[in-house]
């Protein structure tokens, strides 16, 4: 492998490694849940997750300080990162939170506009129930309009209001600067480098057992 790429990704990827000393700062013991503030986009925010959950993560890190990183402790920490990016409500610029499958709704929606419930569904890879209920918290937030189709009273199709086309934007620009500068950075892989990468990962999504 190329060593310049090669230490590269391996530097952008330890440093998806949640903050030891801020983790162990905040979080605290409380009904059965371990609960930390973050410093997030939550200002004020608490978010909680089961016990056993965040125990295991605080292990896992610990042994990390005292044991050799493996290329799994890497992929491992960088899932945990990025999970918890996924799982923050953000403002998207409407001064309101809005959780991924909020945001996720609506962007949906505006790549495909004038698509109906079922269509939903499939293009954000869940149930028709599911797509109903983000829809339904969408509409009532003022990011969709719902409007019966030219032709079929029977079928409702959703658009974007003005709120959820600058919903839109804002979040086109978080994941710019979120995941552009990985996306620059696999750029720069050579073609062995990316080879090599590929070949592992791929073994190890066979090799798993669940």
């Amino acid at each position: 492998m190329n060593e310049g790429s090669a230490a590269d990704l391996l530097a952008a990827t330890r440093a998806l490694k949640p903050d030891m000393k801020d983790l162990y700062r905040r979080w605290s013991a409380r009904r059965g849940a371990i609960v930390w503030s973050t410093t997030t986009s939550v200002p004020g925010k608490r978010l909680s997750i089961p016990a056993w959950n965040a125990l295991t993560i605080l292990i896992n890190l610990v042994n990390n300080i005292v044991m050799e990183e493996t290329i799994l402790d890497l992929i491992y920490f960088a899932h945990c990162r990025l999970a918890a990016l996924e799982n923050t409500p953000r403002d998207y610029g409407t001064g309101e939170l809005l959780f991924s499958s909020d945001i996720h709704t609506v962007v949906a929606i505006g790549s495909h506009v004038g698509c109906n419930l079922t269509e939903l569904a499939v293009n954000l890879g869940v149930s028709n129930p599911a797509a109903f209920k983000f829809a339904t918290k969408m509409v009532r937030l003022g990011y969709l309009i719902k409007e019966r189709r030219d032709g079929n009273r029977k079928e409702v199709v959703f658009s974007l209001s003005k709120k959820g086309r600058q919903a839109t934007m804002a979040h086109a620009a978080f994941e710019r600067r979120t995941f552009g500068p990985l996306q620059e950075l696999e750029r720069k892989l050579t073609v062995d480098d990316k080879k090599v990468i590929l070949d592992f990962l791929d073994r190890l999504n066979q090799s798993c057992a669940w």
